[in-house]
């Protein structure tokens, strides 16, 4: 039964048609990749009253504990670092040598990224104890809305489609 259904499947692979289709929905997947990803970090800040708030969390809603938090200038330079709490938050006092945008970096382990940018004109206004909580709270709310069916779908399909490119490639080894 398994040797039959292995050549059903690559019988399917013999088809020119069949191959074209499958490089061409290869090469659309390349270039759509956001619907690939089932598992994101994602970090959120905002600037209160002198201080900058982060919060980070995986799209599962698990909190990332003990997360590496790097700030650093629009430069690159590294302003200062810490570690995300078991709640995964971290706070700072807004450093007086702030002259630029700056871009506070998650490193939540196994190759989990991210990073958010606030503006030199919110810390500014932080730093006369304003805020700027409820704009991050619009961003934050339209950068981690629940999948859709299509995006499921998406994933499911290039899952698929990564075997039977693997099945493929694996047929024109053996025939060599």
């Amino acid at each position: 039964m398994n040797k039959v259904l292995k050549m059903g499947v690559f019988n399917f692979y013999n088809n020119r048609k069949t191959q074209l289709f499958l490089v061409f929905l290869f090469l659309i997947l390349c270039l759509f990749p956001s619907n690939v990803f089932a598992h994101k970090v994602y970090i959120f800040a905002w600037a209160e009253d002198g201080r900058i708030f982060t919060e980070s969390k995986f799209s599962s809603k698990k909190t990332v504990k003990e997360g590496k938090i790097s700030v650093k200038d629009d430069k690159g330079n590294v302003l200062l670092q810490g570690q995300t709490s078991d709640n995964g938050n971290f706070a700072f006092n807004i450093p007086e040598s702030i002259k630029s945008d700056i871009i506070i970096q998650l490193e939540a382990g196994m190759g989990h990224q991210a990073e958010w940018k606030l503006l030199l004109d919110d810390i500014k206004q932080a730093r006369k104890g304003g805020n700027n909580k409820e704009f991050a709270q619009e961003q934050k709310e339209e950068l981690i809305k629940q999948p859709s069916l299509v995006n499921i779908g998406s994933g499911i399909l290039i899952i698929f489609i990564f075997f039977i490119l693997i099945a493929y490639f694996k047929k024109k080894r053996n025939k060599k």
